[in-house]
């Protein structure tokens, strides 16, 4: 019998033990759901040897930087231009190659929820807080964060690590939000074809490449950011009918996805090509460095033990005597400095250059232009190493291989030996006899769903009535306001660098000018990270508050006693479960999108545009029905019932700082109230705030408008009029002036007309009137923003959801209620201590358990 033969029944023998195991506790009364998935995973590795070594499968990872040439030599080694080779980075996922029937490849699609939790893990390696979505993110709002981090000095480090890599990843995600999506959750896609090469098709997942613009630049699609995975089956590779190859992304690659799966490919691949451009950058450097020396195989297997390294690119290095030495220093670091491989598995030379060999050029190369480096590595003497590597590959699975595989199995088995021994270490005849009577208090627990629902429920009700009457949230921003937006007294440091760093003109107007501008930016950004972070953290105590009643009614419901040993341990169990419970339909609050969505603009109009310039007239019109729905909510009272939607006095104060003022009006009455009448009654604050909607502010009566009314007073039965009639013909005059004097005139272009006079010309002014802009921002987002925003609407109705989805999640047939059961099952002795000691102390018998310990002891020896 050969050793693999020998090999392969064993690994058979182990699989029918698993099979075994499972059969004789099918009902988990010695082997438990957590021991049950840890067999389970000990299953999936022995079954996966014994498939490798059935199918004769040769797994090999080609890895390295990005644009070292891995997908060329992939290529190579299969003779064949399959995989896309371009100038720019082209992996964007692991694509593995294997032979088949026919060429076609297999496109899978991440699901929302995979590439959802992959983006905003992006987004927590970028220090963004919140509970962002790609589709919810837009990029203004994350390039404005980008800018924050710019003027942060406290977050250099963490800018110089994302700047150019992960950022523009995030970027680009939602530059393509809309094609991602339609992509993702899709079925497996396969594609045929006869040439790789002329199959656009093929390449667009893999690469995005779509094309190049007329300055050579490539056009690239989103695409490749939704793929999972790529498998390509082709008919062409003959002697290396049994390679799996997999081109995996490049070590610097800047999304953390990208390096999980190389660190996976690495652990599972039978073998693992490093490539390097040895002809320009002969060194290995950290990212690969850090990888290779740290990192075992899930076998305990040292990835030196199966790393092959492939100098490729040997063609640049200028001459021949500098492609020798750099052949040199690589296998030196490479065996002796680093120790990451052997030196006879370290080999350099130039995939391109065999592919020309054979004839054989990528879509690039034909359009950039041939560039013949066979013909340099032929006058230097060195061959291009691919047939050297490619038989050091064949002698490895021939040879290394079978050790490899054994150690991995043998490992499995004393993993499984082991394993199996410990649990049943803890089921000695004394436990055996002692815990038969748990079966009870596992039913009873089970049966307090309801009563905890009935429980929850009633903490929901209490928290939304107390958070609908104490307005906890609103309250805080608002007595918060002056602190989220201070008046420039409180930054002149940042007032007084933004002067120096300004070069002054000759007449200053330009300096004046620019340091407004500046100053405006500056304060802009600030302001947008106190509001968010402000409304961001004053929800965090009250969710803790609910989630740790939660969590305590529901362990006193089940049971479990104060000063409970374990009380900290099953409070984290109970989270862990409800985070369970949650995981598919609940939602993380967070007013980040709210404010975002009703201040954003508001402060954008009122501080980053100048006032009385054109640009905050643009503003204002580009973001009208944003602001419009904001001014009806600053029209209502205190009872938030609306009254009129008067919205004049809100865009009169972002565009002229103008406020009602019936001064004049009052005064012209007064002088006319032998005629007038009983001018006390009048609604003169009514009749200001009418000017001010229409644009008009006036220290004297306007001629027009005298006579308008000296006409309504001089006319026959004024004097047999009431009070209210009198007010009703007024109305009517002053109507019918604002409607001729302002007819065909914009309003929102009349407030700016009004404000246009009264541009600063001195720093004096400048901070003046940016301080009536911080003090009109305050107001608005006191009496509009939060109002908009509904803060404890929002709160509520999430709490509420979530509260119910636990509760259904436990009481409802289903994934909820089966996992309420487990925890149940797992958790059982903590909760109730005390009587399971009780249970110990009377030794009640459990033949059921001993008969299963008996079998897997059994089957334990057969396995040995």
């Amino acid at each position: 019998m050969s050793e693999w033969d020998e090999l392969t029944q064993r690994l058979g023998r182990q699989e029918k033990c698993f099979a075994e195991l499972f059969s004789i506790d099918k009902d988990g009364m010695i082997i438990g759901p957590e021991e049950r998935n840890t067999l389970k995973s000990f299953q999936e590795r022995n079954n996966r040897i014994l498939q490798k070594i059935r199918d004769k499968e040769f797994a090999v990872a080609v890895v390295g930087l990005e644009k070292s040439g891995k997908s060329t030599l992939g290529n190579a080694l299969i003779g064949s231009i399959i995989l896309p080779e371009y100038t720019e980075r082209c992996t964007y996922t692991t694509t593995e190659i294997r032979a088949g029937h026919d060429n076609e490849a297999e496109i899978t699609f991440y699901t929302n929820e995979e590439f959802s939790r992959n983006f905003r893990d992006m987004l927590s390696s970028v220090g963004y807080d919140g509970d962002a979505d790609f589709r919810t993110l837009t990029l203004p709002t994350f390039q404005r964060y980008l800018s924050a981090l710019e003027d942060d000095p406290d977050k250099q480090a963490l800018l110089d690590r994302i700047r150019g890599k992960t950022d523009e990843d995030i970027c680009e995600i939602l530059r393509g939000s809309e094609t991602i999506a339609s992509l993702l959750g899709r079925d497996t896609k396969i594609i045929h074809w006869d040439n790789a090469q002329e199959n656009p098709e093929f390449s667009i997942y893999i690469t995005g490449i779509t094309g190049y613009n007329p300055d050579g630049s490539v056009i690239r699609s989103p695409h490749p950011y939704a793929v999972k995975n790529v498998v390509i089956r082709s008919k062409s590779l003959g002697r290396m009918s049994s390679i799996i190859l997999y081109d995996v992304p490049g070590f610097d690659s800047t999304t953390e996805l990208h390096k999980k799966q190389t660190e996976l490919m690495l652990k599972e691949a039978d073998a693992i090509i490093l490539v390097t451009n040895a002809g320009d950058r002969p060194n290995i450097n950290s990212p690969q460095l850090d990888m290779l020396r740290k990192v075992r195989d899930q076998d305990g297997i040292k990835l030196r033990d199966k790393t092959f390294i492939f100098g490729n690119k040997i063609d640049r290095a200028g001459n021949a005597e500098i492609a020798r030495a750099n052949m040199a220093a690589l296998r030196n670091e490479a065996e002796k400095r680093y120790q990451i491989a052997s030196g006879d598995r370290v080999i350099s030379g130039s995939a391109k250059a065999y592919l020309e060999r054979l004839g054989l050029h990528s879509q690039d190369e034909l359009r950039r232009g041939k560039v013949n480096v066979l013909a340099i590595l032929e006058e230097w003497g060195i061959n291009d190493g691919v047939e050297e590597l490619d038989g050091k590959l064949q002698e490895y699975y021939s040879n290394d291989r079978f050790t490899v595989l054994r150690k991995r199995a043998e490992n499995i088995i004393a993993e499984t030996s082991e394993f199996l021994r410990d649990l049943l270490s803890r089921y000695t005849p004394e436990v055996l006899n002692t815990i038969d009577m748990g079966g009870r208090f596992l039913l009873e627990l089970k049966g307090k769903a309801a009563l905890f629902s009935r429980e929850a429920g009633d903490i929901s009700n209490r928290y939304s009535h107390e958070i609908s009457e104490t307005i906890p949230f609103s309250s805080r921003l608002t007595e918060r306001i002056e602190d989220i937006y201070p008046l420039s007294g409180s930054f002149t440091e940042l007032i007084d660098g933004v002067k120096r760093g300004v070069l002054a003109d000759i007449d200053g107007v330009v300096q004046l000018t620019t340091i407004n501008s500046e100053i405006r930016r500056k304060v802009h950004m600030q302001f947008m990270r106190n509001i968010v972070s402000e409304a961001a953290s004053v929800i965090e105590d009250k969710q803790n508050e609910i989630r740790s009643e939660l969590v305590k009614t529901f362990l006193a419901v089940m049971g479990m006693k104060e000063g409970s040993t374990y009380e900290d341990e099953l409070k984290a169990s109970v989270n862990s479960l409800f985070d369970e419970l949650l995981v598919k339909d609940g939602e993380k609050f967070s007013f980040t999108p709210l404010i975002e969505r009703f201040v954003s603009g508001l402060i954008e109009t009122l501080i980053l545009m100048p006032f009385a310039e054109h640009e905050r007239l643009a503003k204002v019109r580009q973001t009208l029905p944003e602001l419009f729905s904001l001014a009806v909510y600053y029209s209502m009272n205190e009872q938030e019932t609306l009254i009129i939607p008067d919205t004049g006095k809100f865009f009169a104060g972002i565009l002229a700082h103008m406020k009602a003022d019936d001064t004049a009006l009052r005064k012209f009455f007064q002088d006319n109230a032998d005629i007038a009448g009983a001018i006390d009654a009048f609604p003169f604050g009514k009749w200001a705030e009418l000017f001010l909607s229409a644009g008009m502010s006036f220290d004297v009566i306007p001629d027009t408008l005298r006579r308008n009314l000296e006409n309504v007073f001089y006319r026959a039965g004024w004097d047999k009029l009431g009070t209210e009639a009198r007010i009703s013909a007024i109305d009517n005059a002053i109507s019918s002036y604002i409607g001729t004097d302002r007819s065909g005139t914009d309003q929102l272009e009349g407030l700016h007309s009004i404000a246009s006079g009264l541009k600063a010309r001195t720093e004096e002014e400048l901070l003046q009137i940016l301080d009536d802009d911080i003090r009109i921002l305050r107001d608005l987002t006191v009496k509009a923003v939060i109002r908009a925003t509904g803060l404890e609407r929002a709160f509520i109705s999430v709490i509420v959801k979530n509260i119910n989805f636990i509760r259904s999640g436990i009481t409802e047939p289903g994934e909820g209620s089966r996992k309420f059961d487990e925890w149940i099952t797992r958790n059982v002795r903590k909760v109730l201590d005390s009587e399971f000691a009780a249970i110990d102390r009377d030794n009640m018998n459990s033949q059921a358990r001993k008969s299963i310990a008996a079998s897997i002891r059994k089957v334990l020896d057969g396995m040995e």
